[in-house]
């Protein structure tokens, strides 16, 4: 059966307790981002943002801007009502689900914990304009969702970047991201980059980019 509505009317953390007994894809839409959440067993099963897939298991951080997302909406559409190219991807990402996905009771829990603590945390939280730099690489020494942050915003962090910059290019919520940064400063995997110059704006990435793919050769031709 399918059925939508608001995260006005019913939010996040209990909608995920209600569709904990239920096969199907749950879509959800905040005024940024467009979220697609494959539901199998009880468990989410495969993560998708603005089309692109995540670790399911970081969920607890990708989400985080839909508990306050009031005028953000969802619907839900039961494995039966799926049309054959749905379905059959369907049943590939539940076979597939990373370490069997996230059970949706755990995942309500851990979302309202994460609410929680980063209130209380706030004042302490990194700068969103500062700018941090590895130091290490952590192996394997981190652990979950935190681990897959890393794996997944590593190519940005490579840059040296600011919190702000690593919202920007990929899916984590900026809050979500201040928070990973602290976890990694506190193991000596980050430390702040300071500024000789505090006016000096923060790097573009775009600029980054292009600066590393392309080789521009501005002395003059002489004849």
């Amino acid at each position: 059966m399918a059925f939508f509505g608001s995260f006005a009317s019913i939010p996040l953390t209990n909608l995920l307790i209600l569709m904990s007994g239920r096969n199907g894809l749950l879509s959800a839409e905040d005024y940024f981002k467009k979220y697609r959440l494959t539901l199998s067993g009880g468990r989410l099963v495969a993560l998708e943002i603005d089309g692109r897939q995540h670790h399911p298991m970081a969920a607890e951080l990708l989400l985080l801007n839909l508990l306050d997302a009031r005028d953000g909406s969802f619907q839900f559409r039961a494995e039966a009502e799926l049309e054959e190219i749905e379905l059959t991807r369907f049943q590939a990402l539940s076979q597939d689900a990373p370490q069997g996905g996230f059970p949706l009771a755990s995942l309500s829990m851990a979302l309202a914990k994460l609410q929680d603590d980063l209130e209380n945390l706030e004042p302490t939280l990194p700068s969103a304009d500062a700018v941090y730099l590895i130091t290490r690489d952590p192996g394997t020494s981190l652990e979950s969702p935190l681990s897959i942050f890393w794996e997944e915003g590593q190519t940005v962090l490579d840059w040296g970047v600011s919190p702000r910059e690593v919202a920007i290019y990929t899916d984590y919520p900026l809050r979500s991201v201040r928070y990973c940064t602290q976890l990694l400063l506190q193991k000596e995997i980050l430390f702040e980059k300071i500024r000789q110059n505090p006016d000096d704006e923060i790097q573009d990435l775009d600029g980054l980019v292009d600066a590393n793919f392309l080789n521009f050769d501005d002395s003059e031709d002489t004849i």
